[in-house]
């Protein structure tokens, strides 16, 4: 019984975090190792306590955690966009069917040229 307990719990997590934000799942990280180690730290008389307040420390410093990953994410997505824009413009006055799209070199030289003459 104990064993399907844990089963349900882990799976249920697991479900859990899958909609969540980074924010949500560091805060929700935070609030149960808070808890976990408050409990633990409270000794025999103090557990509930402990638990509490081991929670709301560990839940505000994992929504901290959380939402400097979910910035950092978005920063990327953000400059991976530009980079898509920049990549697929026409910079430089050089025709994307020259260059297989990449618009970093120039045209190709005109047929019969062989390079310069020394």
């Amino acid at each position: 019984m104990k064993n399907q307990l844990i089963w349900v719990l882990a799976i249920g997590g697991a479900l859990f975090a899958v909609g969540c934000t980074p924010t949500q799942r560091g805060a929700t990280t935070g609030v149960a190792a808070g808890a976990a180690i408050g409990a633990l730290a409270g000794g025999d008389g103090n557990r509930g306590e402990g638990a509490l307040i081991g929670g709301a420390i560990g839940g505000i410093a994992g929504a901290a955690v959380g939402s400097g990953q979910q910035r950092r994410d978005e920063e990327d997505r953000r400059r991976w966009e530009e980079q898509q824009r920049y990549n697929n413009s026409n910079r430089g006055g050089y025709n994307n069917q020259y260059n297989g799209g990449y618009n970093n070199s120039p045209p190709p030289p005109p047929s019969g040229y062989y390079g310069p003459r020394y």
